[in-house]
């Protein structure tokens, strides 16, 4: 170990080192020429500070940072740009720190060989992706349609930038191998449709109706258009029954249950053999004589019988239930009269007081003077005992409730009498007996001013003597009290 210090101090004597290039690393002195923290044993480059394992990688040709590879994550991709357009060809790429001659940054271009086409470049009419978006002739096709015949009219639809020869504005042409067809030619009776319309041989030719019944009118349903007469047809249609020769337009309505007419109604008003209706607006079977139809069959809301009193209400008609509601339901001319099936049993009232008696009823409609619906009166001799009347201290059963006085608990308590007992029949009696009674018992007084109630000679109207005691209830006692007698 000795030998090694000694070399290693030679070597540094030898070359001048200085003392930061010196480091000391578990007891031994290594050297690190270049004073960048890094031994020469382990520095890439022991002469350049700013080459090392802890540099930063730049675009300069050099492993800067000692990992054995140069420029490494620091270079830009160029792109070859032929055309000069300022847009490469990303195919002809190159990573370098600096743009080589005809390299540009962006490889985007789709046609390196025309500097007419690049990104953002115009997109123009002429087949080719100007943009490079990739579309060709974007936003500049017109909808045109393929003229075969050169009659100025197409039929397929096709995308192009201009209008070129054998292409058309107008569609619509039928037939684009015959240029005398199409939309502005004339129709012909020839069978073909010369105008492209979808019909043939329209307004040149006539509708042809069959008469089959011979009465002159033919059928419409099975018309025929041609350019001469079928056999058995005829130029004049609207029959409305080719097989029937009673019906045609030139016919009289009868109530045959056939359309005579044509004019689409069967047996409609004012047909020969109508008979006259009522109208039943109510539904009741009855109708109202100063309403009516004639017609071939019963109309819906009309009837053949008249004699409804009331047609607004389905429930009032000859022979129906008569009721009380002040109507002649069964228009026999009477109102709510005796046989009205839901007359009410009203019961006497003789004492008014609303609450009636069952001993004697009457049945009728209305109710009569003296008469009430109710049959609950307990005493219809006396107006105020009745169902409801409040219950007071009067020895009967005001409320009809069964109970009489303090034995029904809906009494008027303020009919009761406060009452006190009075033991020494003084007419005082105790305070401390209070009761409340709808009548004053043997024993009992209205008052409770007594202080003595076993003493008839102390109460509130006795004279205060010289005995000890409190006389007269005053509270005070012989010579203290100004009512003292004195002799």
């Amino acid at each position: 170990m000795r030998i090694f210090w000694m070399g290693l101090l030679t070597v540094a004597c030898t070359r001048n080192e200085t003392k930061e290039q010196i480091q000391e690393i578990d007891g031994e002195l290594l050297l690190d020429a270049d004073s960048d923290g890094f031994i020469a044993a382990e520095d890439c480059d022991d002469t350049n500070a700013a080459i090392n394992d802890a540099a930063m990688e730049i675009c300069d040709g050099i492993d800067n940072n000692c990992n054995g590879q140069v420029d490494e994550e620091v270079t830009t991709l160029f792109y070859g740009d032929s055309d000069g357009d300022g847009f490469g060809n990303e195919q002809l790429v190159v990573s370098t720190c600096e743009a080589p001659e005809g390299y540009v940054t962006t490889g985007t271009d789709c046609d390196d060989a025309n500097a007419d086409i690049y990104p953002s470049a115009e997109e123009i009419c002429d087949g080719v992706d100007n943009d490079c978006n990739q579309q060709i002739d974007e936003d500049l096709m017109t909808e045109y349609f393929i003229d075969a015949d050169g009659d100025g009219y197409g039929s397929e639809p096709i995308e192009a930038c201009r209008l070129d020869d054998g292409l058309s504005v107008i569609d619509g042409d039928c037939d684009d191998t015959d240029a005398d067809l199409h939309p502005d030619a004339s129709e012909s009776c020839d069978g073909i449709d010369n105008d492209c319309d979808g019909d043939i041989d329209e307004n040149v030719t006539q509708m042809w109706y069959p008469d089959v019944d011979e009465d002159g009118y033919g059928d419409e349903t099975n018309a025929l258009e041609a350019c001469a007469p079928p056999q058995g047809y005829i130029l004049q249609g609207g029959d409305c029954d080719d097989l029937e020769s009673l019906s045609n337009p030139a016919r009289i309505e009868f109530c045959d249950t056939m359309d005579n007419d044509c004019d689409g109604d069967i047996d409609e008003i004012g047909s020969i053999g109508e008979v006259e209706y009522y109208a039943d607006t109510d539904g009741d079977g009855y109708g109202d004589s100063t309403v009516t139809i004639f017609a071939c069959d019963l109309p819906t809301g009309y009837s053949l019988v008249s004699n409804d009193c009331d047609d607004a209400n389905a429930q009032i008609y000859p022979g129906a239930e008569e009721y009380c509601n002040g109507s002649d339901d069964d228009c026999n001319g009477l109102v709510d009269e005796e046989s009205a099936v839901d007359q009410t049993t009203w019961y006497i009232d003789y004492d008014g007081d609303g609450h009636g008696a069952s001993n004697y009823t009457l049945t009728t409609c209305d109710m009569p003077s003296g008469y009430v619906l109710s049959n609950d009166d307990c005493d219809d001799l006396d107006s105020s005992n009745y169902p409801g009347a409040a219950e007071i201290c009067d020895g009967e059963d005001n409320d009809c409730n069964g109970l009489v006085d303090q034995d029904d608990s809906t009494l008027d308590t303020t009919t009761l009498l406060a009452v006190y007992a009075d033991t020494d029949g003084d007419g005082y009696g105790d305070s401390t007996t209070l009761t409340v009674v709808c009548e004053v018992p043997v024993g009992s007084v209205a008052n409770g001013d007594d202080c003595d109630d076993s003493s008839v000679s102390i109460n509130p109207a006795a004279p205060e003597v010289c005995d000890g005691l409190d006389n007269d209830c005053d509270g005070l006692v012989d010579q203290d009290d100004g009512d003292f007698d004195s002799s």
